[in-house]
């Protein structure tokens, strides 16, 4: 009975993301196709990651062979049930609004004023208020991490669970696919810490997909659509927030890198780039010749904030090749490299770190 539960919730969630890689493609904009295929190789990498090692931990225990499918399979299902439920709701509320008194325009014009218009604002203040919350999700990380490892270490002496046993993940996982018998073991040398950064980042872009595709489709909604809306760029609408992007793209680094680099790819990512659109639009003295919506101001000072980030968490040498990449990635987006850097940054960061630490070089831990 046990194996008919496992294999229905199985074969049910790689359903749900063989839909969501299907309306990923249905609802993204043909004038940005480098974000599509990212995106799309992305979320197809992760999927098929998570997939398949819910079926090498079958062998495990009931609460080990459960373990990734109830990790993996509730929010997608709490999220499709909200999704449901939301659409349901609205088309109700529109059906009964039709037959109701329709509302005297003096009000609707009044409740309209009220409203929070963040198209109104300034540009740099509107930039901070959409970059906010990315940094507000950077520190809480960091945060929960730094209290974790206070307290394990008062109770323990050691890090145990905060951090990977092996730092090199790619070998790591390649150990777990050549090496099918001791999988548990593997598993729970990732620590704690990794897998609750993967939920929290997994949850939120399950949300942040559904977010989109209900954005663009007539027939669902979802109860955070109207904060997505007016955050959005006008060119955003047409292919998909740069939230979406965001979440996407750190999941794959959470995924694939122990945390004290992940701090470091997601702080470049939000606090980076906060630094790089700020200072760009208050200067712009210096534009970059083949992009002339970036600065030179912005792009060097986002930089050296990037590397004195990447110090803190890894020394300076990963700094160092965590800072020029950053460079070369902000000098390029948009022109000539038509993608998101929401995207870019962490995909190519990890990619980064993968082969360098692949490679042999030293992973140091800055702090601890």
């Amino acid at each position: 009975m046990l194996d008919t539960y496992f294999f229905l919730i199985y074969i049910i969630m790689v359903m749900c993301y063989l839909l969501i890689l299907f309306m990923y493609l249905h609802h993204s904009s043909k004038k940005y196709p480098l974000d599509n295929f990212l995106g799309f190789s992305i979320l197809f990498i992760l999927f098929f990651h998570y997939s398949i090692l819910m079926i090498l931990m079958y062998n495990g225990a009931f609460w080990e062979r459960f373990f990734l499918p109830i990790l993996f399979f509730t929010p997608l299902l709490i999220i499709l049930s909200v999704v449901i439920i939301f659409s349901i709701i609205v088309k109700i509320y529109y059906i009964l609004k039709k037959k109701s008194e329709k509302m005297d325009k003096n009000e609707n014009e009044i409740r309209k004023r009220r409203k929070l218009n963040i198209k109104e604002w300034k540009p740099v203040n509107r930039d901070i208020i959409r970059k906010l919350p990315h940094i507000i999700i950077f520190i809480s990380f960091f945060i929960i991490w730094s209290i974790g490892c206070s307290l394990v270490y008062s109770q323990t002496g050691n890090l145990y669970g905060m951090y990977p046993m092996e730092s090199d993940l790619l070998f790591l996982f390649s150990s777990i696919y050549s090496d099918v018998n001791n999988i548990l073991f593997y598993m729970y040398t990732l620590g704690w810490f990794y897998f609750f950064l993967i939920v929290v980042l997994y949850c939120f872009a399950i949300i942040g997909i559904f977010m989109e595709f209900t954005r663009k489709s007539k027939n669902f909604s979802f109860p955070f659509n109207l904060i997505s809306v007016r955050l959005l760029k006008e060119e955003e609408k047409e292919s998909y927030g740069t939230f979406l992007y965001f979440f996407i793209g750190h999941l794959f680094a959470a995924t694939f890198l122990p945390p004290l680099p992940f701090f470091a790819v997601i702080s470049m990512s939000s606090i980076g780039d906060l630094v790089a659109s700020q200072v760009g639009m208050r200067t712009k003295h210096y534009p970059i010749k083949w992009n002339k919506n970036k600065c030179w101001e912005g792009t060097i000072s986002s930089t050296i904030v990037s590397f004195f980030l990447s110090y803190f968490f890894l020394g300076f040498i990963w700094a160092f090749f965590f800072a020029i990449l950053f460079l070369i990635i902000d000098i390029v987006i948009k022109k000539p490299m038509n993608a998101s850097d929401n995207l870019l940054i962490p995909f190519c960061s990890t990619l980064l770190f993968l082969f360098l630490r692949f490679s042999g070089l030293i992973y140091y831990q800055f702090l601890y």
